[in-house]
């Protein structure tokens, strides 16, 4: 049964992080704050792993200049007109949200998973800044096979960048926010010279000679690496879009954008995706060309060096930035997950430092980063269906006169747990069998999740009246019954009555 959590006090709302309540207006921020999230988490480490990987993938400069771009203008809609709204109409973290729908055994599930996810992709970026720091002490890096860790200089460099990151992350949001807004200005203009001298290098003086390069010397269409699919424009577009599915869609940042003053707040993830995924991408892939020009047998994607060789000292502190930029936010919203899992006197503080041990572990073995397009996909995958119950939830069903928040309101919750099981018992073998690539997924699964849960809901409120229709059919049949015993009986007390008198 669903509890109602007591209100805190103004003094315990400096400490908490509204985990179990509704973001209060005195706590909205800016959109500036918004903006240094979005351009700090999506500028960031996992980029300059991300780049390279298109041309390992052996996709062409139409499929990666256009097909990205397409791929993340359907991202900024899907924050602005999907994620954002829920977030407002809510104010509440994904989490606590879905409790209300789904009941706490099944969040429980959802959570542990979340967490954990969170936790190897804020790993993933502890690893490319030590990349960077590796390079500075000479530290043997893993390779773009490699799948155990390389060396234990290199795996004490992580562990290290990971605990810092957690501590940052621990202090809640508005740290966060503010360690973005203080950083992001140097690395979009790190960036922004790393692709000038990139082109000076390539010898790009006009568009022309840079679609000649792009198409020559970068993105050539080559065969893919062994145990890499090929790419094409789709994949392009698809794998841009859903880089951060388990983010919009997944609705994972509604415990960032409730935060926001409206709904406006999900045009924020423009800068993300544009300065951050779209332009970041291209200048990663510019830089690993450069190092396969060097030496083309040196297929490893190390961030932190590819950096180095055209940036000098600055490139190597932007890459570690950016590693910290987008593990900050990952390992809040992994606190956030596990401190649901703990209870609410649980402390987020500590929960958010131990995610950030977990991180570090997982951030040990290069598989991580260097099939992070995978992870994330996957990930996103398997979060997805609880987004769209999410949405489903909040908009659909009231239009369609069907009970919201189940589990709040003491109604059966199994729609929304059947919902994410069956969709994932349909699309997850038709990925591992190969039938459809991961990035194409999650479109029919989509689909078939918003079928699935608003059919669901439907059949279980049809059922609900049923019974409460024959629960009030019956008692009227017992009261009617009542009713008739009791005349009879007074009929027969009237008539022994009228015998005595006579």
């Amino acid at each position: 049964m669903a509890t109602k959590d007591k209100p805190r006090t103004c003094s315990s709302m400096q400490h908490h992080e509204f985990e179990r309540e509704a973001v209060p207006k005195s706590a909205y921020k800016s959109y500036l704050s918004f903006l240094a999230i979005f351009a700090g988490r999506h500028t960031a480490g996992t980029e300059f792993t991300i780049g390279p990987l298109f041309i390992v993938h052996g996709a062409s400069a139409t499929d990666v200049v256009l097909g990205l771009l397409l791929g993340n203008v359907l991202a900024t809609l899907s924050w602005r007109f999907i994620c954002a709204p829920v977030a407002m109409k809510t104010r509440c973290t994904t989490f606590y949200q879905l409790e209300k729908i789904c009941g706490k055994r099944t969040v429980l599930c959802y959570n542990l998973f979340v967490g954990v996810l969170l936790s190897m992709i804020a790993g993933a970026m502890c690893t490319v800044s030590a990349t960077a720091i590796g390079d500075i002490l000479h530290a043997p890096m893993p390779g773009l096979h490699d799948f155990l860790p390389s060396s234990w200089a290199f795996s004490a460099i992580v562990m290290t960048v990971a605990i810092i990151t957690s501590l940052i992350a621990a202090f809640g949001y508005t740290f966060v926010a503010r360690f973005s807004i203080i950083i992001v200005p140097y690395m979009l203009a790190v960036i922004l010279y790393m692709g000038i001298q990139s082109l000076r290098l390539f010898k790009v003086n006009s568009f022309s000679d840079f679609w000649e390069v792009a198409s020559l010397q970068v993105w050539t269409d080559k065969l893919p690496e062994p145990g890499f699919a090929k790419f094409g424009f789709w994949h392009c577009v698809c794998s841009a879009w859903f880089c951060d599915l388990l983010l919009h869609i997944g609705m994972l940042d509604l415990s960032i954008l409730r935060y926001g003053k409206s709904s406006r707040v999900g045009w924020c993830s423009a800068i993300g995706m544009f300065a951050g995924h779209y332009v970041t991408w291209i200048v990663a892939g510019l830089l690993y060309a450069l190092q396969l020009q060097a030496d083309p047998n040196d297929i490893d994607v190390k961030p932190g060096p590819m950096a180095k060789a055209v940036a000098g000292t600055n490139g190597l502190v932007c890459v570690i930035l950016a590693g910290w930029s987008t593990a900050n936010p990952c390992l809040y919203e992994a606190g956030l997950a596990f401190q649901s899992v703990f209870g609410e006197r649980s402390n987020t503080r500590l929960i958010t430092i131990g995610m950030g041990c977990l991180a570090g572990v997982a951030g040990l073995f290069p598989a991580v980063v260097m099939r992070i397009l995978e992870l994330l996909a996957y990930g996103g995958l398997v979060v997805m269906p609880m987004g769209v119950v999410l949405f489903c939830d909040c908009f659909v069903l009231p239009r369609l006169e069907l009970q919201s928040e189940a589990y709040e309101n003491n109604v059966s919750s199994w729609p929304a747990t059947i919902t994410w099981f069956a969709t994932n018992l349909v699309t997850l073998p038709l990925v591992i069998t190969d039938t459809l690539a991961v990035f194409f997924a999650p479109l029919p699964g989509m689909l078939l999740a918003a079928v699935l849960y608003m059919a669901g809901s439907w059949l279980r409120d049809k059922r609900s009246k049923a019974v409460n229709l024959k629960l009030k059919s019956d008692e009227l049949d017992i009261e009617g019954n009542a009713n008739h015993d009791e005349t009879t009986e007074t009929s027969r007390s009237e008539s022994n009555s009228d015998a005595s008198h006579l």
